[in-house]
């Protein structure tokens, strides 16, 4: 519908509502609940020409002129409807009036002597105040109706402007509807176009207005009554919903199909037939179509239904939904304050500049897809799923609180503001918030999902249970924290978003939020700002997402071990896609293994569950790993020989056998790994061959220096140390090359000529047999063997 003919039924309303003021002053209009504003605006768009003085009927009817605009100069004939005042003795009586018209229309279909009343009155205002006009009344003679002439005339009006010649707009409400409805029946060809508001119909047929009609034609002049003639097109009729209203299902509607017009629901549901709602309504219908004027009436309905779950707040609610969008400086909307709903009104409508500037839509199933465009269209979808705005303004002509950096869907270094998982579960919270309002629940239906669902979200202040009950005395069936949750953090420092029982997702947004998922496969996302995540690995299996900020991440490795965080260096071992926490001894603090997955890392225990960071960067978090380096390529002197391939075997933690011929005799190289030191106290039968070389990544190493005929390494054996390792040598030319960490070379026989220690960083100690170091060596390489055998070694 075009937004000119939603403006001309907001207008032709506040002038049926007009039509019930006593006068034509500002007071006379806030008597009748005009607020301050409306009756400024009207005041200013209007003149007051005339109005009937009070008939017994009930009757009355104002003549105003249009000043402004393209329509200036056209006359409004507002016809009013049943008036339910009883403030005085004679405002009681004319409400009687009244109520015996809607009577004759409930049982007749006319109201006959209300029809007759109109009729002289606007004979009247097309003469000049000096000419004669003859009044006529319906009398029951002999059992039928006939018109009589009064035997009184009376003088014209001299209404300036308006004479039998002048074009003519009805508008009514109620009563009036219906009195509009049969003044296009009885002049169809003075008439520009009619609006009627919950007006009641006319009944046609014998006895009904056809008879009237007919009684009329061809008497009354100089005004051609032709009911041969139609003009029903011509007719608009509003009816409000929801809430009780027989006005309209009165007679027979003429004119075109009705348009059905939400309304706030009152406590009272039989004064939704009240003209203030429904002009209240029309007023934001037609700031909608204002701003978007491709929207039709039904759309804007939509939206107003889904604007509040509180029936008395939906106009309010759309209203501060557009003000907030717009960024404008004005105060909300409370409910019921109407001085406030036309103010902010006409400063988001004010001088025509906001005219269809705006895209205004109804969320829609696709609304993740386009939320998820990098353009200011997708700004806009986004901004509704933030703030759980039950419907969707963009706009790429105008700056709005949507085209900020906010609202993009990247930050300055390219990471996601808003993921996939995010603008999915945020799209099914606000579809839930819409179901709630279009059904005016406290609580939206789980039918959807199958199960309840608690959402929770700080932004916006929301939160609820789908399928939620209240038990009497108000508390709650279902227990949020026995249900999935799915919580959203904001801009703040969030500290504690808990997960309950079961599979939950948690959104800590912006701020350095603390997110912990507790039982069930959990989902959490930390967003901008430095961010804590706790995980106990006996509580499920947890998947994180968060690529900005620093990020602490807090374990419980043992059962009420407490939580712990992951700081520092995790060493690689068993290959470099796995990883552990090591102490300064090179021992393992915990059961905790890290491993890479990709571009991801999973984190788990024996028996425990699992952890996933997903597209995992150390600078995100308070951890790195670090890999096995490989030996540097040096010679020293001609004894030391860096083997081309480090890794040609890989043994499992445990103890490793020197005397197992198949890998003694097949393989050149051997790698020492897992969780314990690796020695024998037994002899060996055999010397190791030529070329045999050891690769310990993590712990200590000791060959069977106790045994009376200890193992000699070949000459050219080497040995590659891992983190902080201890090796000792055998009795002849031993090499050790050592990484960047502490690394310990014992030489416990043989004079060390030719043995060689090549390292790179942090400390080197070299001793003899019989040479005591235990001032040099820290305390945790004096292991227990050592001690036993008053020799250090590690």
């Amino acid at each position: 519908m075009a937004t000119a003919q939603i403006n001309d039924m907001y207008e032709k309303a506040t002038l049926a509502m007009a039509a019930y003021a006593d006068g034509k002053t500002k007071a006379d209009l806030e008597a009748i609940d005009f607020s301050e504003e409306q009756a400024d605006q009207f005041l200013a768009k209007y003149e007051y020409l005339d109005k009937s003085a009070d008939t017994l009927t009930g009757f009355s009817g104002t003549f105003y002129e249009i000043k402004t605009g393209e329509n200036a100069g056209d006359i409004v004939f507002a016809l009013r409807g049943t008036d339910f005042n009883f403030s005085s003795l004679d405002a009681f009586f004319e409400t009687i009036h009244d109520l015996t018209s809607d009577a004759n229309l409930a049982i007749g279909g006319v109201a006959v002597n209300q029809i007759m009343d109109m009729v002289n009155y606007y004979l009247r205002a097309i003469f000049s105040a000096t000419t004669d006009v003859e009044q006529y009344a319906i009398e029951i003679i002999d059992g039928q109706p006939t018109l009589v002439q009064l035997p009184v005339t009376q003088k014209g009006l001299g209404i300036d402007g308006l004479d039998s010649s002048t074009p003519i707009t009805l508008t009514g409400h109620s009563l009036g509807g219906h009195l509009a409805q049969a003044f296009v029946r009885l002049f169809p060809l003075q008439i520009v176009d009619a609006y009627t508001y919950n007006g009641a119909g006319i009944n046609s047929g014998q006895n009904g207005f056809d008879t009237l009609a007919d009684l009329l034609s061809g008497v009354v002049s100089p005004i051609s009554i032709n009911p041969g003639v139609s003009s029903d097109n011509l007719v608009t009729n509003i009816i409000a919903e929801p809430g009780i209203d027989v006005t309209p299902t009165v007679g027979q509607q003429i004119g075109l199909a009705p348009e059905y017009l939400f309304i706030e629901e009152s406590f009272v549901p039989i004064s939704n037939h009240s003209i203030v709602a429904l002009t209240d309504a029309l007023a934001v219908y037609d700031m909608l179509s204002t701003l978007d004027n491709s929207l039709s009436i039904a759309e804007i309905t939509g939206i107003l239904y889904a604007a509040s779950n509180t029936p008395e707040e939906s106009l309010e609610g759309a209203i501060n939904g557009i003000i907030k969008f717009l960024g404008l400086s004005v105060p909300e909307v409370g409910i019921g304050d109407r001085d406030a709903l036309y103010s902010s009104v006409a400063s988001i409508v004010s001088g025509g500049e906001v005219e269809n500037l705006y895209s205004i839509s109804s969320v829609t199933t696709d609304i993740v897809s386009l939320a998820a465009l990098n353009t200011i269209e997708g700004q806009g979808y986004r901004y509704a799923l933030v703030n759980l705005l039950p419907f969707v303004v963009t706009s790429s002509s105008v700056t709005t609180a949507a085209n900020t950096a906010e609202y993009n869907l990247n930050d300055a270094n390219g990471n996601r503001l808003y993921s996939d998982a995010y603008l999915a579960d945020k799209a099914k919270m606000l579809g839930h918030v819409i179901n709630r309002n279009t059904l005016d629940t406290d609580y939206p239906s789980s039918a959807a999902e199958g199960e309840p669902i608690y959402y929770g979200d700080s932004f916006t202040g929301e939160s609820f249970v789908t399928g939620q009950i209240d038990l009497p005395g108000g508390a709650p069936a279902i227990d949020q924290f026995k249900v999935k949750r799915i919580v959203f953090g904001d801009s703040q420092n969030n500290a504690f978003l808990l997960g309950g029982e079961k599979d939950d997702h948690l959104y800590g947004q912006g701020g350095e939020d603390t997110l912990n998922g507790q039982a069930g496969d959990d989902y959490l996302e930390g967003g901008e700002g430095d961010d804590i995540f706790q995980i106990k690995f006996d509580e499920g299996n947890d998947t994180i997402f968060d690529t900005q900020g620093a990020n602490n991440l807090f374990i419980e490795h043992e059962l009420s071990g407490g939580l712990k965080e992951i700081t520092g260096e995790l060493k690689a071992y068993e290959g470099n896609d796995s990883y552990r926490q090591l102490d300064n001894n090179g021992n393992p603090v915990n059961d905790t293994v890290y491993i890479k997955s990709g571009d991801d890392l999973i984190i788990t225990k024996p028996g425990g569950g699992t952890v996933t960071i997903k597209n995992f960067v150390a600078s995100d978090f308070g951890f790195s790993l670090k890999d096995d380096l490989a030996p540097p390529e040096i010679q020293l002197n001609s004894a030391v020989i860096v083997p081309t391939s480090i890794v040609d075997l890989l043994y499992p933690s445990g103890w490793f056998n020197l005397d197992d011929p198949s890998p003694a005799s097949t393989l050149q190289n051997h790698f020492l790994s897992g969780y314990y030191r690796h020695y024998r106290e037994t002899k060996y039968n055999q010397q190791l061959s030529t070329s045999h070389d050891f690769l310990n990544t993590s712990y200590d190493v000791s060959l069977d220096v106790s045994a009376a005929n200890s193992i000699e390494l070949s000459a050219i054996d080497n040995a590659f140390g891992g983190y902080d390792s201890g090796f000792e040598s055998g009795a002849l030319v031993d090499n050790l090359i050592g990484d960047d960490s502490r690394n310990y070379f014992f030489s416990m026989s043989g004079d060390r000529k030719g043995d060689a220690f090549i390292f790179d960083l942090k400390e080197s100690h070299h001793a003899k047999e019989g040479e005591s170091i235990s001032t040099q060596l820290p305390a945790p390489y004096r292991s227990e063997r050592a001690q036993q055998e008053g020799r250090i070694f590690s």
